[in-house]
């Protein structure tokens, strides 16, 4: 009997809005269907506006018996213009229980896309991980995925009170969420990062040296520290776009000033003052039978 759905939802205006799925699957795989509603770019240009959409993305967690060490994390894509992207990366965090790995540090576009409709009435038998209500018009939310091994404790220390952890245990593997805000507007791009891995036998010495890094697990500090550095990065990338399309001269003083603050709210969010604050709690995962 496959494992009871989990997916984990937003709530945005009064309603849930996915963002992803978890599925286990009789042999103990999970599957992780991705909500999106933007567009395949390469950030390096910053070319978004005229990418493919994205049809569908999913991840899925291989348990790889033929490997003793290694588990194989797969990320597939489906474009608009018919092309299909695989990425994959190696990591002996599980079956070696070395830590945890990456799998995506994401941050979100508005929700406003057509891919996140409202769900709806939640389906018997699902589990719902929900992300409190936040305005998209002025917070920027982002999430992080790892993978572990469902003994290992990801235990952190003097964790940031802002930072929202939450641990899913399956019968192979688990996977850890974060979640934080930073205190600007949503923009109608999306960022995704993740680990892709290749052959660490292969190329330079120090090429292979940062390939064998990447498919070790890490310690639960050290994924925390990860999240925050990527958080950092891709706060500064959507803030430099801000600030190229900003007419308005308050949204470019604002925007210079996020920008300014990044280096010190990446450990801890600060809020606008024009605006009552927020707590940012989450409640356990809610079941519906």
């Amino acid at each position: 009997m496959p494992f009871r759905r989990i997916r984990v939802v937003a709530l945005v205006d009064g309603a849930y809005r996915g963002l992803f799925s978890v599925l286990e699957k009789p042999s103990g795989e999970l599957i992780i269907p991705i909500t999106h509603g933007g567009r395949y770019s390469d950030w390096s240009t910053l070319d978004y506006d005229s990418a493919p959409t994205i049809l569908e993305e999913r991840i899925s967690i291989h348990l790889s018996p033929n490997s003793d060490e290694f588990t194989t994390i797969k990320k597939s894509t489906v474009l608009a213009d018919g092309r299909r992207i695989t990425a994959v990366a190696l990591t002996d965090a599980a079956k070696r229980k070395t830590g945890f790995s990456n799998i995506f540090v994401r941050r979100y576009e508005n929700l406003s896309g057509e891919g996140y409709a409202p769900i709806g009435k939640a389906k018997v038998g699902d589990r719902l991980l929900v992300v409190p209500e936040h305005d998209p018009k002025f917070d920027t939310m982002f999430s992080g995925l790892y993978l572990g091994h469902p003994d290992v404790e990801f235990k952190v220390a003097n964790k940031d009170p802002m930072l929202h952890i939450e641990a899913i245990r399956f019968r192979n593997f688990q996977l850890v969420v974060m979640f934080s805000l930073q205190p600007f507007r949503s923009h109608y791009t999306t960022h995704v990062g993740s680990n892709v891995t290749s052959n660490p036998k292969s190329g330079s010495e120090s090429r292979r040296v940062l390939l064998d890094a990447l498919m070790r697990g890490k310690s639960a500090q050290i994924c925390v520290a990860q999240y925050h550095i990527a958080v950092w990065a891709m706060s500064r990338l959507v803030l430099r776009i801000e600030l190229k399309e900003a007419t308005n001269p308050e949204a470019i003083k604002f925007f210079k000033k996020c920008l300014r603050q990044i280096p010190k709210s990446v450990t801890r969010t600060r809020r606008s003052k024009s605006r009552p604050s927020t707590t940012f709690l989450y409640p356990p995962i809610t079941e519906f039978d």
